[in-house]
């Protein structure tokens, strides 16, 4: 029990300097060939460019086998990978961009030496070299060289200070979401247990992790709700989350995502004695095409000295599914209203409707749904 203990905390610390050090992960995913360049001599200019970034100490980087992995499991390699190739390879390597580029060697015109005699080939580098949000495909940081009269690793050298200097005036530390202005969520995973991690939890908790001491596992409705913004909060889409007691039910690894709810003053509690939706707009936001129904919902909080229920919903779009909570909402409770969506078939469709509610006191909401099928 003490090793875990001792492993528990050196992987948080260890975590905790990464944050700190603002480090940036990311995958050499595509340097590729031009002008006068063979493929192999491209990487062996990557793998001086690997050791650069590292050194710099901006970066956390992939291994290039583990890239070469993924590549080659989706059928990517030997192809130009396109910016949507290049996201989707880039969450599969679960990283926050990736660098991509072009080296191009040309061959200057034959010359002679001083003395007239020894004859030699004049060759520069070109090399253009970018890195690309897996989030939203910007560019985060570009950097170039001519590469004129010096060795190949001072180039690298080169390329990797200019990337960190452009990075330090464009990058943003990961930041903790907030949903629908109540759930804030942590802005990574605490990795993949068999048990409740409570004791990493508390760890977190107590070394105020980005500002909060009061993280916890999400409860199954808002595991629901991380899961509809599987994409805003870069959720792993291929493992599944823990939510609280789920080892109560099943046994198995599951990777942890920690939340913590928006605190709500007593001043605002007093002031609003009439039900109340904590979310009036409902985001989906990208909906791949291929995603499957995706879901969220809408909480209603009843601070009223009443009881009350919901009486009825109706929704100006009949593909978007609706269900609530049909039983009453007592004082200081709160209540659902659950709403999927099914984007098969629906490619390139905007999202922009209302949900009406109608609650048993006569209190009338106007909810909204938002989204875009891609």
């Amino acid at each position: 029990m003490k090793k875990t203990v001792i492993l528990l905390f050196s992987i948080f610390c260890f975590s905790s300097i990464l944050s700190a050090n603002n480090q940036l992960k990311i995958a050499i995913l595509e340097l590729r060939p031009g002008v006068g360049m063979q493929q192999s001599r491209v990487e062996g200019l990557a793998d001086m460019l690997t050791l650069e970034l590292y050194q710099s100490g901006h970066f956390s980087i992939i291994e290039r086998t583990q890239v070469q992995q993924v590549l080659k499991a989706n059928n990517f390699t030997g192809k130009q990978l396109s910016l949507k190739e290049q996201q989707y390879i880039g969450e599969k390597l679960k990283v926050d961009a990736v660098l991509i580029g072009t080296v191009n060697y040309i061959v200057r015109d034959t010359k002679l030496a001083s003395d007239g005699d020894t004859k030699f080939n004049s060759g520069e580098y070109n090399i253009s070299i970018r890195l690309v949000s897996v989030s939203d495909g910007s560019v985060l940081s570009s950097a170039g060289t001519d590469g004129r009269g010096r060795r190949e690793s001072e180039i690298m050298k080169e390329i990797a200070v200019q990337l960190a200097q452009n990075l330090d005036s464009q990058y943003i530390e990961k930041k903790v979401h907030l949903l629908y202005d109540y759930l804030y969520v942590y802005p990574e995973d605490l990795g993949t247990f068999s048990s409740n991690p409570e004791l990493l939890i508390n760890i977190t908790n107590k070394n105020a992790a980005y500002g909060y001491t009061d993280w916890r596992l999400p409860t199954q409705e808002e595991m629901s709700l991380l899961e509809a913004n599987t994409r805003l909060i870069s959720l792993n889409r291929s493992t599944s989350y823990a939510y609280q007691n789920i080892w109560n039910y099943q046994k198995g690894n599951f990777t942890v995502r920690l939340v913590r709810s928006k605190v709500v003053t007593q001043q605002k509690i007093s002031n609003s004695s009439m039900p109340y939706f904590e979310n009036e707009t409902y985001d989906f936001g990208i909906i791949p095409i291929l995603s499957g129904t995706v879901s969220g919902f809408y909480r209603l909080q009843n601070p009223s000295q009443d009881n009350i229920y919901i009486q009825n919903v109706i929704t100006t779009n009949s593909s978007i599914r609706i269900s609530w909570d049909k039983g009453t909402i007592s004082p200081g409770e709160f209540g659902t209203i659950n709403i999927s969506y099914n984007p098969n078939g629906r490619q390139g469709v905007t999202l922009n409707h209302t949900i009406n509610v109608e609650l048993s006191n006569g209190q009338r909401f106007t909810l909204y749904v938002r989204g875009r099928v891609k």
